[in-house]
């Protein structure tokens, strides 16, 4: 996993793979959108000036060996471009559903209803790409939802009602039980496949570092092995650090135990 590094960035219709790409990716499970930057190092004139001038722009990003996956992906908000000694560097900062997330709705349905149902009408509205549930109560209203406001607020509220979570990833929106996990199989964490040092506890559970690792996302299971500690937790968030030219290729988790 050391060698075989890989990382590209997209953004509008153009994508960079060859040139110095340092890639940040900090995400977790609040309600709070995931924060994603990227450097570039010496882009030519027309593509700084496409950054710089297009509007409505999304970024993805991807990191991994060999072939690289998608690690995250946002609406562009600023772009900038300094000098650092020879090199001229443009930054260019995301956030995952920031649009979508501060956008207002209006929802007027009568007649019975349900949470579940709401919350995939009013997050197409917004204009997510999906919406991702996990087993929660799909809770009734015999009344119908009349609503004008914003958008993620009634989500929330919602969500609330069937005793469940909100937070976006990779641009779709993910509704979980409060506490629960993603229904996939445990992500194995040991030196073998890539912890760096030893795990640390914490009050709520522990934090870790790894080599570079795409499977880790909010809420996935993780299973650590390590001298110190061993044991099932549940990723609350998480800093992808990616550089093509540098030594920094990691994944840094802070994990609550699994109940």
């Amino acid at each position: 996993m050391q060698f075989n590094r890989r990382a590209k960035l997209r953004v509008g219709n153009r994508e960079w793979t060859e040139l110095r790409l340092v890639l940040v990716v900090e995400a977790g499970d609040s309600s709070k959108p995931s924060r994603l930057t990227a450097e570039i190092y010496n882009l030519s004139d027309d593509s700084a000036g496409y950054l710089s001038t297009s509007e409505d722009l999304t970024a993805d990003f991807f990191a991994g060996y060999d072939t690289p996956s998608l690690i995250g992906s946002g609406d562009v908000q600023r772009v900038e471009t300094d000098w650092r000694g020879p090199d001229r560097i443009t930054r260019i900062e995301c956030a995952d559903g920031g649009k979508q997330n501060a956008k207002r709705v209006q929802v007027a349905e009568s007649g019975q209803v349900s949470t579940r149902g709401m919350i995939g009408k009013i997050a197409d509205k917004m204009g997510f790409s999906g919406v991702e549930f996990g087993k929660i109560d799909d809770v009734k209203l015999p009344n119908g939802l009349v609503f004008s406001g914003p958008g993620r607020e009634q989500i929330d509220a919602l969500a609330k009602t069937s005793g469940a979570k909100v937070h976006t990833n990779l641009g779709r929106l993910i509704v979980l039980p409060t506490g629960g996990s993603l229904d996939k199989s445990a992500t194995l964490i040991t030196p073998d496949t890539g912890l760096i040092g030893s795990p640390q506890r914490t009050e709520e559970g522990i934090k870790f570092t790894c080599l570079l690792n795409p499977h880790i996302v909010p809420r996935r299971i993780v299973k650590v092995q390590s001298r110190e500690i061993s044991g099932f937790y549940i990723v609350r968030s998480y800093r992808h650090s990616a550089d093509t030219h540098g030594q920094d290729w990691t994944t840094e988790v802070e994990a609550v135990r699994r109940g």
